[in-house]
């Protein structure tokens, strides 16, 4: 009993620390450029189905923790441009 114990409090243990290990990585990945560009992407793709136009996002600057920067932003509907 004691080792099926000791077992399970174990497995228990590594998946705990691989999840704390995938999300260090992760918050350490949303601060490269590459995965900024692809939010971008992904949220340029997403407004542009909701909305009747078409979304431009120029640049992401910051942190996701303090701040965030859009630069050029374009949306066109039709043939109108904000």
């Amino acid at each position: 009993m004691k080792r099926l114990l000791r077992y399970l409090f174990l497995v228990f243990a590594w998946l705990s620390a691989g999840v704390v290990a995938l999300l260090l990585v992760a918050v350490l990945l949303i601060q490269t450029g590459p995965v900024k560009r692809k939010i971008v992407q992904i949220a340029e793709t997403q407004v542009s189905k909701n909305v009747n136009g078409q979304l431009s996002i120029g640049n992401l600057e910051g942190d996701f923790f303090t701040k965030l920067k859009l630069e050029n932003i374009c949306w066109t509907v039709e043939k109108d441009t904000f």
